[in-house]
């Protein structure tokens, strides 16, 4: 029998910038967030890594109207412009299940 670990190697990167200037909100529905969460958070991840940004649930909506309405916010940050379109047209393709 294999002991765990002994044969497996862990490599942890950050590919995550530093300085995350660019930040924006995204609405999206309460029931919703699983598909861009994905099984065991592989779709976000994967959402991040091929982005380059930081993809979150915000902890609490910049306004309070969407809560009560069943919405809730994805909060992107990224270095770079880019970075942040990117991650949006994924977290869409992941919303209509062409992601992931």
């Amino acid at each position: 029998k294999k002991r765990l670990g002994s044969s497996r190697q862990c490599l942890v990167t950050s590919f995550l910038p530093v300085d995350l200037s660019f930040k924006e909100t995204v609405p999206i529905k309460v029931g919703m967030f699983g598909r861009v969460i994905g099984t065991q958070g592989r779709t976000i991840a994967a959402i991040q890594q091929i982005s380059g940004a930081r993809v979150s649930v915000a902890k609490q909506p910049e306004r309070s109207d969407t809560v009560q309405s069943g919405i809730g916010e994805l909060l992107i940050e990224a270095d770079e412009s880019s970075k942040l379109d990117r991650a949006k047209e994924l977290i869409t393709q992941a919303l209509d299940r062409k992601l992931g």
